[in-house]
């Protein structure tokens, strides 16, 4: 969500005397390569990945969640 409609919504929330809401700096720096990290491990887990934006992403695992449940049940 744009910060710009965030700010709206707090301030909107905050005229009906809803808790008020704190704005932080982020680490830019730091959270671009922690989305890496994360990036890589989803990649790597699923069968379909596709990065959408620094904190979105889409995986399809539907196989590789199938093939770990057969692969742990137990053999008749």
């Amino acid at each position: 969500m744009p910060i710009s409609r965030a700010w709206k919504l707090a301030e909107a929330a905050r005229r009906r005397g809803e808790p008020a809401v704190a704005f932080v700096h982020g680490n830019r720096k730091l959270y671009g390569e922690v989305s890496e990290r994360v990036m890589a491990i989803l990649a790597s887990a699923g069968d379909a990945f596709e990065e959408a934006s620094i904190d979105e992403a889409y995986v399809d695992s539907r196989r590789s969640a199938i093939s770990r449940r057969r692969a742990s049940a137990p053999r008749r």
